[in-house]
């Protein structure tokens, strides 16, 4: 999968560094081509808890994976 992008005017610069992995890490969690284009990167607003966010992320994509696995038969 390739991601592409414009330029984006950021209030804050990202690493470029920091950018790839970001892009890499969206395009291993998609696990399919798609014309997605990244338009901002943003922290989360919210105050939960990072770790609470990533366990109910985890949450999510297995339920994915599961509903994957049934359509597929």
């Amino acid at each position: 999968m390739a991601v592409y992008y414009p330029q984006i005017a950021l209030k804050q610069t990202i690493a470029p560094e920091t950018l790839a992995a970001i892009t890499a890490a969206i395009a291993v969690y998609i696990d399919q081509e798609t014309d997605w284009k990244i338009a901002s990167i943003q922290p989360a607003r919210r105050a939960t808890n990072r770790w609470v966010m990533a366990g109910r992320t985890d949450l999510m994509r297995n339920l994915l994976t599961l509903e994957r696995r049934r359509l597929a038969g």
